[in-house]
């Protein structure tokens, strides 16, 4: 059991700047996007399986303490960007080294651009405001939660094979906002019966990962009235998997997850920014201002930066040699509804999604966007 809330205050995919998932497996990234309710994404979600014993791990139990620490490693928690600048990157802002530190690189370059603009006023920088409004490129990291499974139907589309016929994808990585994760976070630890103990059986979400008789997750993404993104999240119909196909399925999410260095993603920033915008964030850091560029330090101001000499924390991660993930058996189906479990590669209309929020979504959860908004509305041609 290690899910831990997250909050907020490989291969070819490299080509399209997608650095989540390590280049070894084939898993592919999707997100809820449809805007119209009733047009869901169904997932049947693999459930953890301990990689010491192959021992497959119930879905949430009783903890003292915070009961989201009593949820499974089926769901993982991580904080995520997706499209960051021109060259669109997707990674996770989690870093390997500096694993207590509050805002990563990413973060903080955000942060900092943020109060730039609110404190010069945009029209010192127009471009760095810019970056900031919606589709601008300087999107804020978010906290998602991320599960592992089969993929049955995209925003009301079901998956098809190229030859037309209904199929399953997998494997798949399915990536939730913030307001999706608090949405199944609250139906996964919320129990029908308070007299008795958590479990999946007895939480209002009811068993989604059990292999045989675990439900489909059913996400519903919707806009509201006021042009809001919303979300419902609500279990479907038993969709049996064979449980040998889960154990050799499922990765662990440490060996799954590409995390890398704070290094690495100054590097990615200042490959899609200026080098003013990244000297001005970054820089004057005590722990990240040493891993930035010599020739990026100084060009906000024109000066050369001395940084002090701060200790480096070694990366935590240790090199290991790239492994083929693990053959999986094509188990003939055990239900009708298990018809056609494809890769990504092999389906027809479905394919890798975004993990870009719609602007209301964004506007609803992103400090800066509200803040931005706020000051158009105030003026629309406002700024120092």
């Amino acid at each position: 059991m290690a899910y831990k809330r997250k909050d907020a205050g490989g291969g070819g995919r490299e080509a399209f700047g997608n650095y989540a998932i390590n280049s070894q497996y084939t898993h592919r990234l999707y997100t809820p996007k449809s805007d119209d309710p009733g047009k869901t994404t169904d997932i049947k979600v693999f459930c953890s399986v301990d990689p010491a014993d192959g021992v497959m791990m119930p879905q949430v139990v009783s903890v003292d303490g915070d009961p989201l620490e009593g949820i499974s490693d089926a769901f993982h928690a991580a904080e995520f960007v997706s499209f960051l600048g021109e060259k669109k990157y997707q990674f996770i802002t989690d870093t390997s080294d500096f694993t207590d530190k509050h805002e990563s690189p990413t973060k903080l370059f955000c942060n900092k651009l943020k109060q730039f603009v609110e404190e010069e006023g945009k029209k010192r920088e127009p471009d760095w405001y810019t970056w900031l409004e919606w589709g601008g490129g300087a999107q804020m990291p978010t906290c998602v939660m991320m599960m592992q499974g089969v993929l049955i139907k995209h925003n009301g589309e079901i998956c098809k094979d190229k030859s037309g016929r209904p199929a399953q994808i997998a494997p798949i990585l399915m990536v939730m906002s913030r307001s999706a994760t608090s949405t199944l976070e609250d139906k996964l630890v919320g129990a029908v019966d308070s007299t008795k103990p958590i479990s999946a059986d007895n939480s209002i979400i009811g068993d989604i990962t059990s292999p045989q008789k675990g439900r489909v997750t059913v996400i519903d993404s919707f806009l509201n009235n006021e042009g809001r993104k919303r979300y419902d999240v609500r279990a479907g119909e038993v969709f049996p998997l064979d449980e040998q196909y889960v154990k050799a399925t499922f990765v662990p999410w440490d060996k799954l997850l590409r995390v890398e260095t704070a290094e690495w993603q100054i590097k990615r920033l200042v490959e899609t920014f200026d080098s003013r915008s990244v000297d001005m964030a970054i820089s004057s850091d005590p722990d990240y201002g040493p891993l930035v560029p010599e020739n990026v330090r100084g060009a906000f101001t024109g000066k050369t930066i001395v940084q002090p000499q701060a200790p480096i924390a070694a990366p935590s991660q240790t090199a290991v040699t790239p492994q083929a993930a693990a053959p999986v058996s094509r188990p003939e189906p055990t239900s009708p509804n298990v018809m056609n479990i494809i890769t990504a590669e092999d389906a027809d209309g479905v394919v890798e999604a975004d993990i870009i929020s719609t602007p209301s979504d964004d506007v609803a959860n992103n400090p800066i966007m509200q803040a931005l908004q706020a000051e158009k509305k105030a003026a629309l041609d406002g700024g120092k």
